[in-house]
């Protein structure tokens, strides 16, 4: 697993695996606070020595060793989905984000390391009702949260008609018609009258969208009216001055050993680095 890190005044930018041979003195070791690998967040945790500070200094005069801990900022969310009468729902859909799980046979559902951060959970299952979205966070590292949800039957002779609107893959509030109905704003669950309604839709300054959907007895109907994503504003012009600085390079002396720094990726992920000389 390859880190970023710099020995300052020395040289930035370096990555792990590394090796360079130094002459005898005092260095400035720093490693990032935190990085970021395949969208999860890894927080540096301390030295082998109990500092918690990611910035170090060592006196580099014999083999040394040293062990710098990063810590993956996830969680975990879990819970159970019921009905109204208390009864377990399984094969219950349970979005969030990019995450998909269905309840097992004992209504449990579980989503594993998951990055730290705010999500909306969403449920459905068939012959009831959608959960409205629920928001839910995970704000510890190695944080296990549980989320119960309660979800109700579809009156009986009726269906429910749930309508989504999504710019640039993000869910967006949107002002949706259903014309004979009246005017709700996404996203929505309401419960219908069997039968085929037109939906127009309209986000922001785009063209007006428009579908039909069926409602069907028992069933949930869902509908996702697709925008294109709203313009990014154009930043204001900034003038910058960008400096550089040479820095005094040290001579290398072959008379000591090579350094090792190397990571490794696991469950608590270890920088391991060595310093020798003789």
């Amino acid at each position: 697993m390859d880190v970023l890190f710099d020995i300052q005044n020395v040289q930035s930018g370096l990555s792990t695996p590394y090796s360079n041979s130094f002459v005898q003195g005092t260095y400035v070791i720093v490693f990032p606070q935190t990085f970021t690998r395949l969208g999860i967040t890894h927080a540096f945790s301390h030295w082998e020595d109990g500092s918690t500070n990611p910035t170090r200094t060592i006196n580099l005069a014999s083999y040394m060793t040293l062990m710098a801990t990063y810590v993956a900022q996830i969680g975990t969310l879990m819970g159970t989905v019921k009905n109204t009468e208390g009864e377990i729902i399984t094969g219950a859909k349970v979005e969030m984000a990019n995450y998909t799980a269905y309840t097992d046979l004992a209504g449990h559902y579980q989503f594993e390391n998951v990055p730290l951060g705010t999500y909306i959970l969403q449920v459905s299952a068939e012959g009831y009702q959608p959960s409205p979205p629920i928001q839910v966070t995970l704000d510890t590292s190695g944080q296990v949260k549980t989320q119960d949800i309660t979800l109700s039957p579809i009156p009986p002779g009726q269906g429910t008609l749930e309508v989504h609107a999504v710019a640039d893959s993000q869910e967006v509030t949107a002002s949706v018609e259903v014309v004979g109905i009246g005017t709700f704003t996404t996203p929505f669950t309401q419960i219908m009258d069997p039968g085929t309604y037109t939906l127009t839709a309209t986000y922001q300054d785009q063209p007006t969208e428009t579908q039909t959907a069926t409602v069907v007895a028992g069933q949930n109907t869902p509908i996702t009216f697709q925008f294109a994503a709203p313009p990014t504003p154009s930043a204001p012009l900034q003038h910058t001055r960008i400096w550089t600085a040479a820095h005094n390079l040290k001579t290398i002396s072959t008379r000591w050993k090579w350094p090792l720094i190397n990571a490794y990726d696991q469950a608590v992920s270890s920088i391991y680095t060595s310093r020798g000389a003789k």
